[in-house]
């Protein structure tokens, strides 16, 4: 906004100027005549004072800004060279450990199917690389995989790794989901219900039951439900899986055992969080007690709760050899023992690979969100 011009009285008797008029910057008043100065008036705006602060804060927004990206990129950049260092280091032990391990591809490969002529048996040695020194193998996977992005050929089921792998995980995720959806659906409904009532007849059957399924093996628990609902009732296939429905019976043969775990685990966190003070607040202000649960409770527990689902995701998705045995499912665990079972090096390599792969992701996961949790249970308490 412009400033604009105003006219003052010189007069020293000011009172006699009221209502009297002003022209050609003489003032005319009770006879008179005096001159009128020229005086500019300012508009008020903002001082100086009161722009600079608020310039400074927004250089000092960006910079924290800026500052908080770029911590976040180093940490970034260290989480993934710190990831490549374990990678690193993990390969070469397993490199290592099995290529000192007694046998090799090509004689567990041939002598099974009645080859001993060791010239031949050196000939397949010769065209898988296992004549050269174990450094020398090792620095050519290491340059394979590094550089030509390729995992290598498995001189078991003589098709690219990659492919193996894919094909076993698409098994394994199938049974590894199934196996998670029994686990949620049985252990929180059961495990709340025993904490909102504990020492009575379903906290006592449910701990009697947890107690059996932990001591029973699971190779037992696969056995008798292959018997009795495949073979007694016929309500499963005692084939291999063909569709989603007989990936039920694995899934729930692999889940029985966790569930009796997690189902104490659920039981103890949701008492603990219920002798929390926070509630009585919850309470006082007329919320009901189902909301608290699912609202406040049910978050909170899920904290301590976490870390162990994450290691039992790891597990699934990577150990489950023994059901997948059973049930002739050729998932991780099946083809990681044969390719133990016959030397597979590049195979046994990118299945420790893909192992410390997928645990890393779950612990990441898991990290980010207990501190997600964590964050929104700390805002909620300080609101109560």
């Amino acid at each position: 906004m412009e400033p604009t011009l105003s006219t003052t009285c010189h007069s020293t008797n000011d009172s006699r100027c009221h209502g009297a008029s002003h022209s050609h910057g003489y003032c005319r008043c009770h006879g008179y005549s005096h001159g009128l100065s020229t005086a500019r008036a300012t508009v008020p705006t903002q001082s100086q004072g009161q722009v600079l602060p608020k310039a400074r804060s927004h250089r000092l927004a960006r910079t924290l800004s800026l500052a908080f990206v770029l911590q976040a990129i180093r940490n970034m950049l260290l989480r993934l060279g710190a990831g490549a260092v374990f990678l690193l280091l993990l390969s070469a032990i397993s490199f290592a450990l099995t290529s000192l391990s007694s046998g090799d591809a090509a004689l567990n490969t041939l002598q099974p199917m009645g080859v001993t002529s060791t010239e031949i048996i050196e000939r397949m040695r010769a065209s898988l690389g296992l004549d050269l020194p174990v450094i020398e193998q090792y620095l050519t996977w290491l340059h394979m995989v590094l550089v030509e992005g390729e995992l290598g050929m498995s001189s078991h089921f003589g098709r690219a790794v990659s492919t193996v792998l894919l094909a076993a995980s698409t098994e394994s995720l199938k049974l590894c989901v199934l196996a998670l959806i029994i686990l949620v659906v049985v252990t929180l409904p059961l495990g709340i219900y025993s904490a909102l009532k504990p020492h009575g007849l379903v906290d006592r059957s449910l701990h009697f039951i947890s107690i059996l399924f932990l001591s029973v093996p699971s190779f037992l628990i696969a056995l008798l439900c292959l018997y009795f609902l495949g073979v007694r009732v016929g309500l499963v296939s005692t084939l291999k899986p063909q569709n989603l429905g007989d990936y039920l019976t694995p899934a729930l043969c692999l889940s029985l055992p966790l569930c009796a775990y997690y189902l104490r685990q659920v039981r103890m966190a949701v008492q603990k969080e219920l002798q929390e003070p926070y509630l009585m607040a919850l309470t006082a202000r007329g919320i009901s007690m189902r909301v608290q649960l699912w609202h406040h409770v049910l978050p909170r527990t899920m904290i301590s709760l976490l870390p162990l689902l994450g290691i039992s995701l790891g597990h699934l998705l990577c150990g489950a050899v023994i059901i997948e045995t059973i049930f002739s499912l050729n998932g991780l665990g099946a083809i990681a023992l044969q390719a133990i079972s016959y030397r597979d090096l590049y195979l046994i390599q990118a299945y420790v690979l893909y192992c410390a792969l997928i645990f890393m992701l779950c612990n990441y996961g898991v990290n980010v969100l207990t501190k997600k949790l964590s964050r929104t249970a700390l805002s909620e308490v300080t609101t109560c």
